[in-house]
């Protein structure tokens, strides 16, 4: 079919603006799902190297010309009104073949 747009996964991560991580990922995760439809699975992990210090781990199925939109929506994702819940950084990949 003529313009349709292929989706591609995207390889997400984030991390909140608690610096001790006291229970904020969890939080952040939880508000991910809830407030991403397109978002398959999500997990908080615990990094030990590299760039950064995210604490959720997500995939998500997007049309690829909304990446920058989508990259967007999670910088302002909150999980509630304290501000340590707010994304500190966000990192998006998208699979392409």
């Amino acid at each position: 079919m003529k313009g349709k747009q292929k989706l591609v996964n995207a390889h997400i991560l984030l991390q909140c603006a608690d610096s001790n991580h006291d229970g904020m990922c969890v939080e952040l995760r939880d508000s991910l799902l809830e407030k991403f439809g397109d978002v398959e699975e999500a997990t908080t992990i615990h990094q030990t190297m590299g760039e950064g210090d995210f604490c959720v781990s997500a995939i998500a199925t997007i049309d690829p010309s909304k990446s920058e939109l989508f990259e967007k929506a999670l910088r302002e994702l909150q999980a509630n009104l304290k501000p340590s819940s707010k994304v500190e950084d966000v990192r998006v990949y998208l699979e392409v073949n």
